[in-house]
């Protein structure tokens, strides 16, 4: 509460400021905040996230402008959750930016840092959670700016470390020693972009390389090899139009992940003949998504489907027993989305969100990550951005 009485004070600082003959300042606020119930199964939990944003635009000059946020985000319970059902999520964040117009043109370079922690479950902290990270890195844009359109590029640089994790196979392998694990998860990763917009279309594309410094490819014989590196190939298609009454934005993407990471399965901590399974977790992933907005005076109301299905290269599915079967892994997720938000007043207004999951995989042991299911969300929230 202390900070967020900082961050009002802050801007009406940076307000006063603005106000002035100068007027190199532009600052924002933006904190949205809604709390709801999720509905997982014949499981009910309450559900709820914090988005917080502010800072400020600094001109220079005509051509020379620095750009600051600071992000303060939790997502408690969340409806599409990544590897827990009660997984709480607090992601701290600063990104600064040198932004540089070249005659029509953009050049930015920024720097940033985040610290993300993790909680699964009613009994951790979220102090010891191996996954959590720090990111930290910068990145470097330019933008083309021509009469119909603009072509961007850019490539993004993060050093991603995990001071809690743990190798629990060498654990396993060394139960009676004392390891350190430290920085066996770290990696660096690096993204290529691409982002072009003609007219009512668009276009993105980016080729993102994960190298690991310290964690390697476990071998059929427990032992370790190479060390691991992730590829992901990425592309976006889409286009905005009017229909009918309503603003629809339809695009269709395409993901082609690469990992020389394989895995090996044990049935217990006695099973002397573990499932060896090579390139385990390569994948090509399909999906569109068809959102619609309508406005009507201070009403605004948006619908979204989305459909994504997820084929594995060489993993095969399981049973329920844990045993694996002929066909490779296969899952499906459909998702549709409705919000509806009330603007109260200048700087505000009030929403309310429904949304429904539906999962669907052939693989039916999902002991540890729910991969068939159907949920359900509804909240209630409230946005101010100043």
């Amino acid at each position: 509460m202390v900070f967020f009485i900082f961050v009002l004070f802050s801007s009406n600082v940076f307000g006063d400021m603005a106000n002035t003959s100068t007027k190199k300042y532009i600052n924002y606020l933006d904190i949205s905040f809604n709390q709801g119930f999720r509905k997982l199964g014949d499981y009910y939990s309450g559900s709820g996230n914090i988005d917080s944003n502010f800072g400020f635009l600094y001109t220079y000059d005509e051509k020379n402008s620095f750009f600051l946020n600071l992000g303060i985000y939790y997502n408690g319970d969340p409806v599409d959750f990544k590897r827990d059902i009660d997984e709480r999520i607090l992601n701290n964040s600063i990104t600064t930016e040198w932004r540089r117009k070249i005659d029509k043109n953009l050049l930015r370079f920024c720097v940033a840092y985040s610290d993300e922690k993790i909680k699964q479950g009613t009994s951790n902290s979220f102090d010891d959670n191996i996954y959590n990270n720090k990111r930290k890195g910068i990145g470097l844009n330019y933008d083309i700016n021509y009469e119909k359109g603009v072509f961007g590029a850019g490539v993004i640089y993060r050093r991603i470390e995990f001071p809690n994790y743990t190798d629990l196979l060498t654990e396993f392998k060394n139960q009676n020693s004392l390891l350190d694990d430290s920085g066996v998860y770290n990696n660096d990763l690096y993204r290529f972009e691409i982002r072009w917009k003609h007219k009512r279309y668009f276009f993105l594309s980016d080729f993102v390389y994960q190298h690991y410094l310290n964690q390697r490819v476990v071998n059929y014989d427990a032992s370790y090899g190479q060390k691991q590196k992730n590829i992901s190939y990425n592309f976006k298609l889409g286009l905005e139009r009017k229909l009918y009454i309503f603003d629809f934005y339809p695009s269709v993407s395409l993901s082609f992940y690469r990992s020389n990471q394989n895995f090996l399965r044990f049935n217990s901590i006695t099973d002397i003949n573990p499932v060896f399974l090579k390139d385990a977790y390569s994948y090509d992933e399909y999906s569109f998504a068809l959102p619609f907005s309508y406005f009507l005076k201070d009403i605004t109301i948006n619908l979204e489907f989305r459909y994504t299905y997820r084929a594995y290269k060489n993993r095969n599915a399981r049973n329920s027993n844990n045993e694996y079967i002929s066909e490779k892994q296969k899952n499906k997720k459909e998702i549709f989305a409705l919000t509806i938000s009330k603007k109260m007043n200048e700087i505000s207004e009030f929403l309310i969100t429904y949304f429904h999951h539906h999962l669907t995989s052939n693989n039916k042991y999902d002991v540890y990550l729910p991969l068939n299911y159907t949920s359900d969300y509804i909240a209630v929230g409230y946005r101010i951005n100043y």
